[in-house]
């Protein structure tokens, strides 16, 4: 009678560990989903063109429809690039992360904040981080404008997947020329870089965007690189999305020091390998007085007031 006591003691100290084991997997995993599949977003909504006070907020505000106010979300998409800028009704979105954000994105774009429409789509440069996912925002969304570097037959699968979700759109890839400008709502978009010859290095075709709103000037840099700052003169602005994560690639001291923002925002991944932002950029943006927020670090609502 003992031995089979034991083994039955022995039977339920067994099943006990293998549902203990279960659940504990079980909770990995949904941590772990839970956090791939989320879309962290930082935004700055600039009410009016009047004061310069940036504060954090709990909440977003509506996205506004009477052209008085512009919003414009960081996404926190990893070590990658998506910015959605919104006025009027009208919509931009500035690259869509890479491949595996995309329907994260759509699926944002259209059921929090109800966008079907992109009257504007520009992918900066062609590297996954920034292009991943807009063949997801092509296929889903009605998108009206698709703004590209030019890239010859000789592509990469990612611009592939994009070039072929706009040929069944019938949606004609744009090339812009360095000058260009376009509208969005009440915003003026100046097109301030890019390179249409195919450089070897890839962020130097980076489309570079100044958007002009009321007295508030932002600039979109994606990972333009040096080369590309000191190709010309810039003007001084409010807003800079620093380029390149934050790479010493990019953001010189001349460049900076012509710009002067009061705001800087860096797209990165959290813990990233590439040990991004380096701290040579924070310090020259702290030099020159801009505040600066982190999609790795700031999730939180900011009103640009």
């Amino acid at each position: 009678m003992g031995r089979k006591r034991n083994k039955k003691i022995k039977f339920h100290s067994n099943k006990f560990w293998i549902y203990f084991l279960t659940i504990i997997i079980a909770l990995i995993i949904f941590t772990f989903y839970s956090d791939e599949n989320s879309l962290h977003f930082s935004y700055y909504d600039i009410e009016n063109t009047i004061s310069n006070t940036l504060t954090i907020t709990s909440k977003p505000s509506p996205i506004d429809t009477d052209g008085n106010t512009i919003t414009m979300y960081f996404f926190d998409v990893g070590q990658a690039d998506c910015i959605l800028v919104s006025t009027s009704g009208n919509n931009m979105l500035i690259d869509a992360g890479n491949n595996a954000d995309g329907k994260l994105i759509v699926n944002y774009l259209k059921n929090s904040l109800g966008i079907n429409n992109i009257d504007y789509l520009i992918g900066t440069h062609n590297h996954e981080d920034h292009i991943g996912g807009l063949d997801d925002i092509i296929k889903d969304l009605n998108v009206k404008n698709l703004y590209m570097p030019f890239v010859s037959i000789t592509s990469t699968k990612t611009y592939e997947d994009v070039e072929n979700e706009a040929f069944k759109k019938h949606l004609e890839i744009k090339n812009p020329n360095i000058g260009d400008t376009f509208s969005l709502g009440n915003a003026q978009i100046t097109v301030m870089n890019v390179d249409n010859n195919e450089p070897t290095n890839k962020n130097e075709s980076s489309i570079v965007l100044q958007l002009q709103f009321g007295d508030q000037t932002y600039l979109f840099t994606g990972d333009t690189e040096i080369i590309n700052e000191n190709s010309r003169q810039w003007n001084d602005i409010d807003v800079l999305k620093v380029a390149h994560h934050g790479s010493t690639t990019s953001s010189c001291e001349k460049f900076l020091n012509q710009i002067k923002p009061e705001t800087a925002i860096i797209s990165v991944g959290p813990n990233n390998s590439y040990d991004l932002p380096k701290n040579t950029i924070l310090k020259r943006l702290q030099n020159i007085g801009a505040t600066i927020y982190r999609t790795d670090k700031s999730r939180n609502y900011f009103t640009y007031k």
